[in-house]
C-alpha cells in the first residue's frame, strides 16, 4: 500500500535527522538478498551503532538536497538500501564489505563520507583502513614502547650487577 503524504513527510524528517547525526552513509543494492541475511546484517550493524533501512531514492534525494549534497537517483539501480553509521566511520563499511564478498548479492553503490558524495570505489577503500580501536591500540603500543625499552635497559644493568656479584661470591667459596 502506498504511503500517504504525511507518512512520506515523517520519513523525510527522520532521514534529515539521521543525515545530520551520521558519520557515514552507504548506499547498497540488496536485490535477491535473503531476508535472513538482511537480518544478520542489521544485527551486525547494530553492534557498531549503525542502521540499515530501505528507503525510496526520491526521499533520499530530497533529504540530501537539504544538506546541499547532489544526488542523482537514476545513477543507483536495484533495490536501494541505506546504511547509516553514527559512531564510527569505518566499522559499518567493514561489515558491509565483508558480507558483500560473502553473499555476492549485496552490492555497495556509493555513499556519503565527510559531507561529500563518494563513489563505490572510495567507499570500498575505507574498508581497508584500520578501525578507531585498532588505531588507538597501535598508538598506545607506540607510546608505551619507549618506556618498556627503557625499563629493559634498566633491568639489564641490574641483572648484570646481580650476575657479577654471584660470580664473585662463587669465587670466594
Amino acid at each position: 500500500m502506498p504511503k500517504t503524504r504525511e507518512q512520506k513527510q515523517k520519513v523525510l524528517e527522520q532521514l534529515k535527522e539521521n543525515f545530520q547525526k551520521q558519520k557515514i552513509a552507504v548506499f547498497v543494492d540488496f536485490k535477491s538478498t535473503a531476508t535472513k541475511d538482511i537480518e544478520a546484517l542489521k544485527k551486525d550493524l547494530k553492534k557498531v551503532n549503525a542502521i540499515f533501512t530501505v528507503v525510496k531514492k526520491t526521499l533520499v534525494g530530497l533529504a540530501l538536497k537539504y544538506f546541499n549534497i547532489p544526488f542523482d537517483r537514476k545513477k543507483y539501480e536495484g533495490q536501494f538500501g541505506l546504511i547509516l553509521g553514527f559512531e564510527d566511520e569505518i566499522e559499518p563499511v567493514k561489515i558491509i564489505s565483508k558480507i558483500s564478498k560473502k553473499l555476492k548479492k549485496l552490492n555497495i553503490l556509493g555513499g556519503i563520507f565527510a559531507g561529500e558524495l563518494k563513489e563505490k570505489q572510495e567507499i570500498e577503500a575505507l574498508a581497508a583502513l584500520p578501525s578507531k580501536k585498532e588505531l588507538q591500540g597501535k598508538l598506545i603500543w607506540l607510546l608505551s614502547y619507549p618506556i618498556s625499552g627503557f625499563q629493559n635497559v634498566l633491568q639489564g644493568n641490574m641483572r648484570k650487577l646481580v650476575m657479577a656479584l654471584s660470580e664473585i661470591q662463587k669465587k670466594k667459596q
